[in-house]
């Protein structure tokens, strides 16, 4: 039984804490200080969320006279040092555990060629190699850790050398100087590639850390990116951007406004900020593609369900651009077989990967863990790296580097049939000195054409390989590290017959009957056919309670006359589809079949017999 009561003059608009041991031992009890935006303790009774890492540490307390207390479960270490998070309401604040038993390591990130600070993530790791720090730095840094033997080292993306871990030993109240150097493992962006994460998401509720643009992009660039998508809810500041303020710092860097939809029949992220004034996920892909946005579907395949609407908006139109294969897992075989499918049926879909990291929320994965490098032709520019994306001129990587290219075209190109022609694969293991190659896949049309076991476990890989097809075709390659957790895609080299043709829109055939609710007949009424904006696209007339059209799927169906209220459906609720996509997309539905011609078959047969009734109310 919980008894409520309202808080004198509410929440706190923002909250400022301090924290400090108070437990004899100093390993255990933590006591946090929270005060308001005005500098006074918050009002007596408000409960404050303390978090420090990890599920054991996520607690709550009731703020008597402005403190609140926890218990920091850190193992045999003294709490001094460590970081503590504190949330009320939509306000939040963090401290470090301040103690005479803490102490600091200081130094420098630098790029072991140049010489000239480095972004990169600075990692302290414990005497069992457990990582008990991670954190995002430009150049300078400075974090706080409990006295004791710790391990530091620095971490920026699989194209980047760490340095060697480094034992140090911290003393309280005392600092340790560290120079950590960043060396270069392969410079891709010198060959027009950019790394980039496809859904980077600020705020997922858990406001464990407060995030804004700044953090956001030092976060991204820490992580060896060049661009990254930022989609809805992602600043937990509540401030107003300019599109201009997502490049910071003087090296390039490309960020996207964007939003994420999460749906019952599958999650979309969008790249480009027109879908923020959309009504629904069927909005934002009209705005977005109106303002040369792109559209993506992503998590495929999940524990709750599988993402039946890709081969609704397939068969619509295709409605969206991209296909993440890496989402929910790295070697994410399901998803793949999906895309393998649309390619098969002549549909140009890219494929991506994003991670789906939320930054206010320590638990969840760090941008970049799953990226997609794009090479754009020519000068880089927000719109060329865009297009480039849908194209599919990218290779996707949870780990190892892949290039693959027929003489000077590679992925996204266009080759016609007939012709001998020499192709070449070039991988490497990421950055760390402890990984390998172990395999590398040449697929046509979705089934492995030729592999190569690397049996001697080497770090690079190159392969020559012959093609030569007389039919329309598409070639990837697919390779491993160290295990199946390692993997990198690349998307198709397209090899085409002149007289290769896209599937065509699917269209509905919509049946309509118009009835009143005081029994009274219609002989004449107009129907308007709508997109998913609401804006009308054509119009006709029904007689005698009855009509017959042809529209896309995504439409709406507007029935008025005089002096009724208007109705409008969609076609996607029709019942008979709802039950149908409801069908595909349970986890019980094996997912093989999902993109199989006859789930095509029942979905077009189910558009071409969509019945509709509307009933009319007096006005």
């Amino acid at each position: 039984d919980v008894s409520l009561v309202p808080l004198a003059g509410g929440l706190p608009d923002k909250i400022v804490i301090s924290a400090k041991p108070i437990s004899n031992n100093r390993r255990t009890r933590v006591q946090v200080v929270v005060e308001d935006s005005s500098g006074g303790p918050v009002v007596d009774g408000t409960v404050v969320l303390l978090d420090s890492g990890g599920e054991k540490n996520t607690q709550w307390s009731v703020c008597k006279n402005g403190q609140a207390s926890f218990v920091l479960e850190v193992g045999e270490v003294p709490v001094g040092g460590h970081t503590v998070w504190a949330r009320s309401g939509d306000a939040y604040a963090q401290s470090v555990v301040h103690d005479v038993l803490a102490g600091r390591i200081v130094g420098r990130l630098l790029d072991a060629d140049t010489q000239r600070v480095a972004f990169a993530d600075v990692v302290v790791q414990d005497s069992l190699s457990q990582i008990v720090l991670r954190r995002p730095f430009l150049g300078e840094f400075e974090v706080s850790v409990p006295p004791g033997i710790w391990y530091i080292t620095a971490q920026a993306g699989p194209t980047r050398l760490s340095p060697e871990l480094q034992r140090v030993e911290v003393v309280a109240e005392d600092s340790v100087m560290v120079d950590l150097s960043i060396g270069s493992w392969v410079d891709l962006t010198a060959r027009g590639w950019l790394a980039g994460d496809l859904n980077v998401r600020g705020s997922v509720g858990k406001l464990q850390r407060p995030v804004s643009i700044e953090s956001a992009t030092l976060a991204t660039r820490a992580a060896g990116l060049n661009w990254a998508l930022f989609t809805n809810s992602w600043d937990t500041t509540q401030r107003q951007y300019r599109p201009q303020d997502l490049t910071l710092w003087s090296d390039p860097f490309y960020g996207f406004w964007g939003r994420f939809f999460e749906t019952a029949s599958g999650d979309t992220w969008t790249v480009g900020d027109a879908a923020q004034a959309a009504p629904d996920v069927f909005g934002a892909q009209v705005l977005v593609h109106r303002n040369r946005g792109l559209v993506g579907h992503t998590r495929l395949f999940t524990s709750q369900r599988h993402t039946s609407r890709v081969i609704f908006d397939a068969l619509s139109g295709p409605t969206f651009d991209c296909l993440d294969v890496m989402s929910e897992r790295p070697d994410d075989v399901q998803a793949q077989k999906l895309w393998f499918d649309l390619l098969n049926r002549g549909y140009r879909i890219a494929a991506t990967a994003s991670t789906g990291a939320a930054l206010d929320d320590v638990a969840v994965s760090l941008p970049g863990k799953y990226r997609t490098y794009v090479q754009v032709d020519g000068e880089v520019t927000p719109g060329r790296l865009t297009q480039a994306l849908a194209n599919g001129q990218s290779f996707v990587s949870s780990g190892p580097l892949l290039q693959f290219s027929v003489f000077a075209a590679g992925p996204g190109s266009d080759l016609p049939v007939g012709r001998k022609r020499r192709a070449t694969i070039r991988a490497w293991a990421r950055a760390d000195v402890n990984d390998y190659l172990t395999r590398v896949e040449l697929i046509r049309n979705g089934e492995i054409a030729q592999a190569w076991d690397l049996d001697d476990q080497p770090r690079t890989h190159k392969q020559a390989v012959t093609l030569q097809d007389s039919v329309d075709c598409w070639y990837i390659v697919k390779c491993y590290g160290a295990d199946r957790s390692q993997v990198a895609l690349t998307n198709p080299i397209y090899f085409r017959s002149p007289d290769f043709k896209s599937p065509e829109p699917v269209q509905a055939m919509v049946r309509g009957e118009i009835e009143t609710a005081d029994g009274k007949s219609v002989d004449e009424a107009q129907v308007l056919v709508k997109n998913a904006l609401g804006e009308v696209i054509l119009k006709t007339i029904a007689r005698e309670g009855r009509f017959q059209l042809w529209a896309s799927p995504t439409s709406l169906i507007e029935v008025q006359t005089q002096g009724y209220k208007g109705v409008q459906q969609r076609i996607i609720d029709n019942t008979q589809l709802v039950n149908l996509l409801d069908e595909l997309q349970d986890v019980n539905y094996p997912p093989d079949t999902l993109s199989a011609p006859e789930t095509f078959e029942r979905i077009t047969k189910s558009l071409r017999n969509i019945e509709m009734l509307f009933v009319l109310n007096n006005e």
